[in-house]
């Protein structure tokens, strides 16, 4: 295992390795083509390719692409494939994504050396490997749960939608929404994408975007106190949202 910065062959070259090959995506954009599909990582994503599999790593030149890639071997590796893939890896919660994060960086620092590390870190990855199991597998199951019918969905959406336009200015997680409504994150995003075309989350950017509009049309705060109202930590990131939103700048916004 090792921080790397991608080499453009593997971009070029059709290729394989005759272990597991797991990469988490630091820097940049990967596009994988394997067997005629291709998946794409950004920053915190992962990819994993089965032995012997002939892939390509595609990924932009000029801006680069930076990995920590683990390469290993497992007795219950093919089971373990059964259930997780790279079509499926990066559809996991918020709350996992960001715990796989932590035991990567630890994974990262290890210090390698003698029979011990290597131990340590067999069992950090073993860790990362287990929690990408458990979270698709409950995905699963709780895709399998039966169906809501029409009206109950769309009771669903338009509650998920009250505790957003209540909750905008908090920080919001889609297992909170999930939580209050008495449902899994999974379903409730599948629901809520389907009945809506457009996801949870994009719902939740337009509610903040037309409360920051209807604050900055008052004229009575500042641009950061109105980010800092509609649920953004960082001003410069909201000036980057409302612009792309409304196009125009927060501070034209005032005077619109």
């Amino acid at each position: 295992m090792s921080d790397m910065i991608f080499d453009p062959m593997w971009a070029v070259k059709d290729h394989s390795t005759n272990i597991c090959e797991l990469i988490h995506v630091r820097k940049g954009l990967l596009c994988q083509v394997a067997g005629g599909k291709k998946f794409t990582a950004g920053p915190g994503d992962c990819l994993i390719t089965p032995r012997q599999t002939m892939h390509r790593d595609l990924f932009d030149f000029d801006k680069g692409l930076e990995v920590f890639i683990v390469f290993f071997d497992w007795t219950f590796e093919s089971e373990f494939l059964k259930l997780v893939n790279s079509s499926n890896i990066n559809q996991i919660s918020a709350d996992t994504r960001t715990a796989l994060s932590r035991v990567f960086d630890e994974l990262r620092t290890d210090p390698g050396g003698d029979e011990t590390d290597r131990i340590v870190a067999s069992s950090r990855l073993l860790t990362v490997l287990m929690l990408l199991y458990r979270d698709i597998s409950q995905q699963q199951n709780q895709s399998a749960a039966p169906e809501f019918s029409g009206n109950k969905r769309q009771w669903l959406v338009n509650e998920a939608k009250k505790y957003l336009e209540k909750h905008y200015p908090q920080p919001v997680k889609l297992e909170d929404v999930a939580a209050s409504l008495k449902v899994s994150p999974f379903y409730l995003s599948r629901v809520f994408s389907h009945e809506s075309d457009f996801s949870l989350f994009e719902y939740l950017n337009d509610v903040r975007m037309r409360k920051a509009r209807e604050l900055l049309h008052e004229g009575r705060h500042i641009v950061s106190d109105v980010a800092y109202m509609t649920g953004f930590e960082d001003s410069n990131y909201f000036s980057k949202v409302y612009k792309r939103h409304y196009g125009h700048s927060p501070s034209q916004g005032r005077f619109k």
